[in-house]
């Protein structure tokens, strides 16, 4: 037989393992949206998921991240842009180490304020989580790496601003998009939809999907840094209409039109030989749009979850009441039965037979009788 420590160790690190090829395989996905040297992306899914990871598992997973960053880095120096492996070691590092804080201090600040890992749990948890761990926690990173790359001169202090706004930013829409994505989509509702909303959530993706090119692929020409909002609609209604999954495509949809079109040069977003302005205006763009709908999904969600505790609240009320009633009604002083109707043998559970044999004081808990005949 296996001992237990050596099963326990064995899972331990294959997680690690698992969390580093994750990593790995999404910040690879990241630096096709990347601007030279290829670090600084418009959105870096790698973030979303060393998030998750540490909210899913908790801390002690860590060490996935920084391995999982240590060798993305090194794929894209080492392999691609001929960097000698000792002159990259420290940077990869360095960077590696600004990736695991920026997932640790971003799971604690939702840990601590909120004592939940659940963003969606209360208006308190998103707003916290847009704004510390999110837009805070991204500081590290973005700080870690863009003094890693200058100091190894892969670009130069002039640079600096631009690439530390551009890499904080890409992480933190990383950290809003993908993390509270993952988080809906590991509880999904498995009831199916009725098939009147089932056409009604078809005809929102189509027409979101269309609004969207015309927005951002300009199907009807330039449009005016003013229409770029027309999607936003849509969100709402896929937030207050279909609950996770319509969050879901419908900030998928946004996030991947709006910046494969920015990328590629064209939409409002679009600057002409500044790729970096292009990057911060699409980002600014989804970090309104992902934090308004967070938001609405989180409010809607609170309602509801209030609105079942008042009902459950008021039904056992209801019952009490009813239990009262039946005391004074149809029981006398001495626990004997004047009156059996149906309705009392529903709320019981017996049976008017088994009620004729037995004295109500005989079925009843002692503390529930001190109580109900006090």
């Amino acid at each position: 037989m296996s001992n237990p420590i050596e099963k326990t160790t064995y899972r331990y690190g294959a997680s690690i393992v698992g969390l580093a090829v994750v990593y790995f395989i999404a910040g690879r996905l990241g630096t096709l949206l990347a601007i030279p040297p290829g670090y600084s992306t418009a959105l870096f899914p790698a973030s979303g998921f060393a998030l998750f990871a540490i909210l899913h598992y908790g801390y002690k997973i860590w060490p996935g991240i920084l391995i999982g960053s240590f060798f993305l880095n090194c794929s894209i120096s080492v392999f691609e842009q001929n960097t000698p492996l000792l002159n990259f070691i420290p940077m990869g590092i360095s960077i590696g180490l600004g990736a695991t804080g920026e997932a640790l201090v971003g799971a604690y600040f939702l840990f601590r304020s909120s004592k939940s890992n659940d963003p969606f749990y209360q208006i308190k948890n998103i707003f916290v989580f847009i704004c510390f761990t999110a837009g805070v926690s991204s500081l590290i990173s973005a700080t870690c790496g863009t003094f890693s790359v200058i100091i190894s001169g892969l670009n130069a202090w002039s640079q600096f601003g631009e690439i530390f706004l551009t890499w904080w930013l890409g992480d933190s829409i990383g950290i809003l998009i993908i993390t509270p994505l993952l988080i809906l989509s590991f509880n999904l509702p498995s009831n199916r939809f009725h098939p009147k909303l089932t056409l009604e959530g078809v005809f929102l993706v189509l027409s979101l999907t269309l609004v969207c090119k015309i927005v951002f692929t300009g199907w009807l020409g330039n449009v005016p840094y003013l229409l770029t909002f027309m999607p936003f609609p849509f969100l709402v209604w896929a937030t207050l209409r279909f609950d996770k999954l319509g969050v879901i495509i419908s900030i998928l949809i946004v996030s991947i039109i709006s910046i494969w079109d920015t990328l590629d040069g064209i939409g409002p977003f679009a600057v002409n030989n500044d790729p970096n302005a292009s990057l911060l205006l699409v980002q600014t763009f989804l970090g309104v749009a992902t934090s308004m709908t967070w938001v609405l999904h989180t409010d809607l969600t609170e309602k509801r979850r209030i609105s079942d505790h008042l009902r459950k609240t008021e039904e056992r009320l209801k019952q009490t009441e009813d239990f009262s009633l039946i005391i004074v009604t149809h029981v006398d002083l001495n626990g004997n039965w004047i009156k059996i109707p149906s309705t009392l043998c529903d709320l019981l559970g017996y049976t008017r037979e088994e009620l004729l044999s037995k004295n109500f004081k005989s079925i009843t808990h002692p503390d529930d009788l001190q109580n109900n005949w006090s």
